[in-house]
């Protein structure tokens, strides 16, 4: 069976009295081995990075539009999913909706809802 190693393998010639020579010996490690501990690591990675994305569907705010020619037309326009909280979330779509709403000539209705993206 050939084994791979991410070290060079110690050297018998080498005395392994000397503290430099058993550190080297005790660093060998299969390569299999090592890409397996690294892919675990990036699994936790993963893991602990999307439970710390956003605050759950409840702080969530999307913004939508109707249509000139249907009232009645839902078009998303975004969607506010900060991992800052509710509040904060509710606060930027609200802000972005009275800024659309404003501007001259605008004929479209612009509103918030709570969650993400629906048809």
């Amino acid at each position: 069976m050939l084994r791979l190693f991410n070290t060079v393998p110690p050297n018998p010639a080498l005395n392994t009295d000397r503290p430099t020579a058993a550190l080297l010996g005790s660093l060998r490690r299969p390569v299999s081995s090592t890409l397996d501990v690294m892919q675990s690591r990036l699994v936790l990675l993963a893991v602990f990075a999307a439970a710390g994305c956003g605050g759950g569907e409840g702080a969530v705010f999307s913004l939508y539009r109707n249509s000139v020619t249907d009232e009645n037309m839902r078009i998303h326009v975004a969607t506010f999913d900060a991992s800052d909280g509710e509040s904060y979330n509710r606060g930027n779509c609200e802000q972005a909706q009275a800024l659309f709403q404003g501007q001259s000539g605008v004929k479209t209705k612009f509103w918030c809802e709570k969650g993400s993206f629906r048809k």
